[in-house]
C-alpha cells in the first residue's frame, strides 16, 4: 500500500517536514493533486536550535536527495531551523508515528526532542540512521524507555515501552 493511499484512508493529522525548495514544491503540489487536507507541509529543517543555516545540494536530481546540513560543498540555500519540541511542542499533544530520514543529522534532531520522549508523547519511530549514529541514538532512546531494534538495513524501529 503506498503513502498515498495510507494517507487517504486515515484521519491522522499528518506532518511533512521539507527544508529543501524543489523537493518541498513537488510534496506541495502532491498534496494539492491528491487533495489531502490532513497534510500540513512545513517548509523548515529540524535541529539542535532555531535559526538558519545552509542546506547543501546532494546533486542527485534522480531521487530527489543527498540534501546535507552537514556535507559541505559550493551549491546550498539558506534555510530555517528549529528544533522538534519547539515547532510541535504547543502544536500536538501525541505522535502515533515518525518517520525520520535526516543525513547524519538524527541525533541532533532525538537530543532536541526531550519533551514528547520524556513524556512518552511519542508511539513510534522510524528511523532512517547512518550506523555511526545507531548507538547514540539507542543511548537516547534508552534514556526515555524506548525498545530499539532494526528492521531493516539502516531503519531501526522505536517503540515506546
Amino acid at each position: 500500500m503506498g503513502l498515498k493511499n495510507l494517507v487517504m484512508l486515515t484521519n491522522a493529522k499528518i506532518y511533512a517536514i521539507e527544508p529543501e525548495k524543489d523537493n518541498f514544491d513537488v510534496l506541495s503540489k502532491n498534496i494539492d493533486l491528491n487533495k489531502l487536507k490532513n497534510v500540513k507541509l512545513i517548509k523548515i529543517a529540524l535541529r539542535k536550535k532555531k535559526g538558519k543555516v545552509k542546506l547543501y545540494g546532494g546533486g542527485n536530481n534522480q531521487n530527489f536527495g543527498g540534501f546535507s546540513l552537514i556535507s559541505k560543498n559550493k551549491n546550498f540555500e539558506m534555510v530555517k531551523v528549529d528544533t522538534f519540541d519547539n515547532l510541535f511542542k504547543n502544536k500536538v499533544k501525541n505522535i502515533d508515528l515518525i518517520k525520520i530520514d535526516v543525513k547524519m543529522g538524527e541525533v541532533d534532531i532525538l537530543e532536541n526532542m526531550k519533551f514528547f520522549l520524556s513524556n512518552h508523547k511519542i508511539n513510534y519511530i522510524i528511523i532512517e540512521i547512518e550506523e555511526e549514529n545507531y548507538a547514540p541514538a539507542k543511548k537516547i532512546f534508552d534514556k526515555y524507555n524506548y525498545s530499539f531494534k532494526k528492521i531493516m538495513y539502516n531503519n531501526p524501529l522505536a517503540v515506546r515501552n
